[in-house]
């Protein structure tokens, strides 16, 4: 019994250090969008290769960030007992995203690039 107790104890105080900080993840985003939209701005402008792989990079590792926070902003903002439907809505609308917005980004480079 005095084993257990120990271990318990032991897990209690590791799980407790090994926490997430107090922080909610949506504050994460207030650096994360803008570093999004620079990037973006910056692989449509820069005109070497180097420059647009910088920029190409520095979108996919930010918005991957924005990817992995997504969960767990549903579950801060959701609660436990609706998470399932909360994350059904963002992976639906992750869909609309993915198919709408080649259609519209090309929209978009007609309109700048041919009037």
């Amino acid at each position: 019994m005095f084993m257990y107790t120990d271990l318990s104890s032991k897990v209690n105080r590791c799980r407790r250090y090994l926490t997430f900080s107090k922080i909610p993840t949506i504050t994460h985003w207030i650096y994360v969008c803008p570093v999004i939209a620079v990037a973006h701005a910056l692989t449509a402008n820069v005109r070497d290769y180097y420059g647009i792989m910088g920029a190409c990079i520095l979108q996919g590792v930010f918005f991957g960030i924005t990817n992995s926070h997504t969960p767990a902003l549903m579950y801060e903002a959701a609660g436990h007992a609706r998470y399932p439907q909360a994350m059904s809505l963002v992976n639906l609308m992750y869909g609309f995203g993915n198919v709408f917005s080649n259609i519209i980004g090309g929209k978009a480079q007609n309109v700048v690039c041919f009037h």
